[in-house]
């Protein structure tokens, strides 16, 4: 989209409300804050329909099954060009993404390539879709650089994208811009970066960032990291998030299942010079605060706007994790091993709905995308058979289609490749919420 400079970006975002990924719905909800329009007809609003979805079907030819009532159209695959005609090609691995609504009434989704080469291959790929659902462009919004996990949106309509690897940063990248546009951003420290949630009450917002360090091998696991900017920019329109302190919880040692309380310590180098492995374990960004709380392998992170809190999943044990803002405490809020009933493992990327649905992503066991509601149950969504793992979900502005891709997966009908794809599953996700009106 040559052209569209940042600066129009975020002129655009304070206009037309293009941040979607926690303020999504929202203009149709109770809960305040710049919205999107809600789907034709619904008064009030929409609410989740996720507790009443029915058992998955029978497999398509992708290898994707969806309850009753609900398709699925690939939208992207591993080196193919997503619109025809054009030069840009879908990457591979696509992992965690998000939806930002643009001010013609269509949305964006952006996918992070966790391509891990020498080469610096990965980066950002985005989805432009017209008013109508209709794909109409694609193309870059990071080059250059690494395994790009997960990340997250941010209220001014950006995206963080993290590099998960010891040496990874986190770049700021503009879904309606170009890649040129992408800034890196050193401040918010160097290590194997996961996934970014913003506090959007704080002041200047607080970024909460999750550390995919796994506690075995001889190393502790990832630090719940807080990074908070110095100041705002100079408008005032959002924080300046290259000047700040990056910050790890300190937790109070007790019963997992119970609150307890969390102090921030300064992160003494947020950029550690790069070594050989054992000196750089020594001087590694999560061995700077001794007494900092390593959790098993941090994963996708949410903040929920309901409750004022962050949630965030740890893959080595298979948890989910509640860190309430106002409080600074935190306490688990599911474990895979605490009841033989549990549907889900293997957590990963986690969203969740303004009615308090936790989506979240299997990265391994049955491959599942798997949603635990307000009242406790487990639902799954859809399953990705063959795919790898499930990554990057996120709906679109009228709540009918949630996005989601596939590492790899079957190509169809007589093609033997197992290639990395993103799917549009459109269905009644949402309703309306007086749906006698």
């Amino acid at each position: 989209m040559p052209g569209y400079t940042r600066r129009r970006f975020l002129r655009d975002a304070a206009v037309g409300g293009v941040y979607l990924q926690s303020g999504w719905l929202l203009g149709c909800s109770d809960q305040g804050g710049v919205g999107t329009p809600a789907a034709p007809g619904c008064r009030p609003g929409l609410r989740s329909n996720i507790g009443n979805l029915g058992p998955l079907g029978e497999p398509d030819r992708f290898g994707v099954r969806v309850p009753p009532g609900f398709t699925v159209r690939r939208v992207a695959a591993e080196g193919a060009a997503p619109v025809a005609g054009r030069d840009y090609r879908w990457h591979e691995k696509p992992d965690g993404g998000a939806c930002f609504a643009a001010p013609d009434g269509g949305w964006v989704y952006v996918s992070n390539s966790e391509k891990n080469d020498i080469h610096d291959a990965a980066g950002v790929g985005a989805l432009r879709f017209d008013a109508d659902g209709t794909l109409v462009d694609a193309y870059p919004i990071l080059t250059g650089s690494t395994k790009n996990c997960a990340g997250g949106a941010t209220p001014w309509g950006t995206w963080l994208s993290c590099e998960e690897t010891d040496s990874g940063y986190v770049y700021e990248c503009f879904p309606l811009g170009t890649a040129a546009d992408a800034v890196k951003l050193p401040a918010l420290g160097k290590f194997q970066h996961e996934a970014c949630a913003i506090d959007p009450l704080a002041d200047p917002m607080h970024v909460y960032m999750t550390e995919d360090q796994r506690n075995d091998a001889g190393f502790n696991g990832g630090l719940f990291y807080r990074f908070v900017p110095a100041a705002n920019v100079a408008d005032g329109s959002r924080p300046d998030l290259t000047r700040g302190l990056l910050q790890a919880a300190v937790v109070d040692p007790g019963d997992i299942f119970t609150p307890r309380a969390v102090r921030w310590v300064d992160v003494p180098n947020p950029e550690p010079v790069d070594l050989v492995r054992h000196e750089a374990v020594l001087r590694a960004t999560r061995y700077q605060v001794p007494r900092g709380e390593h959790f098993d392998g941090g994963e996708g992170i949410w903040y929920h706007a309901a409750d004022h809190g962050i949630v965030f999943s740890t893959k080595g044990d298979n948890r989910l994790w509640r860190y309430d803002i106002g409080a600074a405490t935190v306490q688990a809020i599911y474990d895979d091993d605490s009841s033989p009933e549990n549907i889900l493992s293997a957590l990963d990327n986690v969203i969740m709905t303004p009615d308090g649905d936790i989506v979240c992503c299997e990265d391994g066991d049955d491959t599942q995308v798997v949603a635990i509601t307000p009242d406790g149950r487990q639902v799954p969504m859809l399953q990705l058979l063959g795919n790898g793992e499930p990554a990057g979900p996120s709906f679109s502005p009228d709540g009918q289609r949630l996005y989601v891709s596939g590492y790899s997966g079957p190509s169809g009908p007589g093609d033997s490749r197992n290639l990395g794809a993103t799917y549009e599953i459109a269905g009644p996700w949402f309703v309306c919420a007086d749906a006698d009106a």
